[in-house]
């Protein structure tokens, strides 16, 4: 997945809904982005950000077709997909 199209995908949810990342059945908190030029890297920690987060941190790129990786124990995996749980205010990258 882009960035364009995740931010295409998530622009309609609260500022509020948290963000998850999901490594098999695990769901893990989505804590921080890091912005290269050729990559969005998401790392999992304790406290979820939130939409208005992400957005404030990816609003500083001008290159928005970079595409989205998952660091988990340092390993790469790639984003498929945006699970949305509209209920419980909770968005999950796959």
């Amino acid at each position: 997945m882009r960035l364009i199209d995740f931010l295409q995908v998530s622009k309609d949810l609260t500022g509020q809904t948290q963000f998850y990342l999901k490594q098999e059945s695990q769901l893990l908190p989505l804590t921080k982005l890091s912005l290269t030029s050729t990559h969005c890297f998401l790392y999992s920690g304790t406290t979820p950000l939130t939409k208005d987060k992400i957005f404030n941190i990816i609003a500083r790129t001008k290159n928005k077709q970079i595409k989205l990786k998952i660091i988990i124990d340092n390993h790469e995996f790639p984003v498929y997909g945006l699970q949305i749980i509209v209920d419980k205010k909770i968005a999950i990258l796959m």
